[in-house]
């Protein structure tokens, strides 16, 4: 049966329709037949962001922003997000809006929430901009551009300095400077070369000597051995001797205190006042007798019987 020319005209607009209907819903990354859940959320600015840009949960693609729209007085943009079916996003979620590459473009990432309550279809979660690579150099650019230039006039200056200082004159000196140290490196180099073989004979002298070494140390390790052994015993004789030392010190004390304290004969001795009057006191005595003496002998001596002899 022949389809007459309206017929054909509908079924082509019915057909560019549908055609059209599914383009949109793959370009705007929408399932072709199946409903989406809604969640809205906030930023201040929204700048790189487009319709269709892809919503992440942990890096995996769970939908897309369906829209944007002005609100509170145009202070804030609220994006509607398009999650497939089947996605469960908990309460406590935050959409993270930040860069999707180094092109400026970007991406909302969902940090979904710890708890078990899911968002309603329709609901709100907050919404933070994190800047990318691409943001943060466009807000720094002023700053970035005045520390190159600073790096640049440093650079030139420096330049300059450089070139004052390697002048003709400089650059003589210079020459002449790597000149003498040329011809000191090869003067070292052939010294080395002459001494090359009295260092050989020192090193292997001084081999020879370490084999010496060890060859007496292994041939008189036992006398080594005795010599130790008696510094050990002298030391545990030192240790006797030095802990007799301490208890004698120790008696001396004991005897000091004592006489200190007055006790025993010689303690009384010692403390006793009246023994220095009494010596004293003889003393004086025995120097006035003898003062006595000799101014008049006579007085003692004539009742000897030697005197009465003469």
């Amino acid at each position: 049966m022949a389809l007459n020319k309206e017929t054909k005209i509908t079924l082509t607009i019915l057909t560019a329709i549908v055609v059209a209907f599914i383009g949109y819903r793959f370009l705007q990354d929408l399932p072709i037949l199946q409903k989406t859940q809604k969640i809205y959320t906030h930023y201040d600015q929204v700048n790189g962001l487009k319709e269709g840009s892809y919503v992440y949960i942990n890096g995996v693609k769970v939908g897309s922003v369906r829209e944007f729209k002005l609100v509170d007085d145009k202070d804030k943009v609220r994006v509607t997000l398009g999650f497939n079916t089947g996605i469960t996003i908990r309460k406590g979620a935050v959409a993270v809006l930040k860069s999707d590459g180094l092109l400026g473009g970007m991406a909302i990432y969902v940090r979904d929430g710890k708890g078990s309550e899911p968002v309603p279809a329709g609901g709100n979660i907050p919404g933070v901009l994190e800047p990318g690579i691409v943001q943060t150099f466009t807000q720094n650019a002023d700053s970035i551009a005045n520390d190159a230039s600073e790096t640049f006039d440093r650079i030139n200056a420096i330049t300059a300095q450089l070139q004052k200082i390697v002048d003709k004159e400089n650059q003589q000196k210079i020459s002449s400077l790597l000149t003498h140290l040329k011809d000191a490196s090869n003067e070292m180099a052939l010294l080395m070369q002459r001494k090359r073989h009295e260092l050989a004979n020192s090193i292997e002298h001084a081999n020879h000597l370490l084999a010496n070494l060890d060859t007496l140390s292994a041939q008189n390790s036992e006398s080594i051995d005795s010599t130790i052994t008696n510094l050990q015993q002298a030391s545990a004789n030192l240790e006797q001797i030095s802990g007799g030392t301490v208890i004698t010190v120790e008696q001396l004390n004991s005897i000091l205190k004592k006489i200190d304290e007055g006790k025993g004969s010689f303690g009384l001795l010692i403390n006793d006042p009246s023994l220095y009057n009494h010596i004293d006191s003889l003393a004086a005595n025995m120097q006035q007798l003898i003062e006595d003496i000799n101014e008049d002998p006579d007085k003692y001596l004539k009742n000897l019987n030697l005197i009465k002899v003469f």
